[in-house]
């Protein structure tokens, strides 16, 4: 079995602290916008998972959600933080449900950000492997053709797209590749929504292409006690491509 390992961050801010984590294909510096805007509030610290930004890996095999939380509570280890508000984004909610699975105990509360609980089916499984194939054979590049149109909303600044594209390019295809993977072979987390017992926040863009905004109003719904935020101008990209209302939604929560 893969070691978890102690993984690169970016911090800002003093106080508890708030841990982001990025989706696919990204880094922690799509965070950028939450901690200059919620360092008075925590501690924030973005994290690049394995193989991404500086957390380098040379060999990236057998990812999986769960290696990734692994490496999450380790680093959180360095820190020296016991509890944390954790945000994920998209893949990056999987490994926070993945967080709640194997360190319930590291969880202060959870901020969600466009992401869904649900398996991928058999048609999404047989996309990511479709995707995998194609980045195997023409790199990075079938990636940006393929989904960055896909993360945002319509009119969103060619600045945010070109941050995004210049993300995409940080990341080597093999660690892309097992991102994939690890994102089809993750498990159903639907089950384990009406057992989450520390205050959540869902936060949603209106124009989601990727993960629509009413079935993740739905599984908010059966988290008890969940506040949801639907953010206008915004696709799957949130958090990115209009801060100003997720950065108000995460510090009325917080507040609260």
């Amino acid at each position: 079995m893969t070691d978890a390992m102690d993984l690169a961050f970016e911090e800002r801010g003093s106080g508890p602290v708030l841990l982001f984590v990025h989706g696919f294909p990204l880094n922690r510096t799509m965070w950028i916008p939450q901690l200059a805007g919620l360092a008075k509030l925590r501690t924030c610290v973005s994290v690049d998972l394995r193989g991404h930004g500086l957390s380098e890996d040379k060999d990236p095999s057998d990812y999986s959600m769960d290696l990734f939380a692994d490496d999450v509570a380790r680093t959180l280890d360095g820190l020296k933080a016991d509890q944390v508000d954790l945000c994920g984004l998209s893949m990056g909610g999987y490994v926070v449900f993945a967080m709640l699975r194997r360190h319930p105990d590291r969880v202060r509360s959870l901020i969600f950000c466009d992401t869904k609980a649900e398996a991928d089916s058999p048609e999404a499984k047989e996309g990511r492997d479709k995707t995998a194939a194609a980045v195997r054979e023409k790199g990075i590049e079938a990636l940006i053709e393929g989904l960055l149109p896909k993360l945002v909303a319509p009119g969103c600044s060619d600045t945010v797209k070109a941050s995004i594209r210049d993300m995409f390019l940080t990341v080597p295809p093999e660690v892309a590749v097992a991102d994939l993977i690890a994102m089809r072979d993750r498990p159903d987390t639907t089950e384990q929504l009406g057992s989450i017992s520390v205050p959540t926040l869902w936060i949603h863009g209106e124009d989601d292409q990727i993960m629509p905004i009413e079935g993740a109003r739905a599984t908010a719904e059966k988290i008890p006690g969940a506040r949801f935020e639907a953010i206008p101008k915004a696709g799957h990209m949130a958090p990115l491509e209009n801060p100003e209302p997720v950065n108000a939604a995460i510090a009325a929560f917080l507040k609260g």
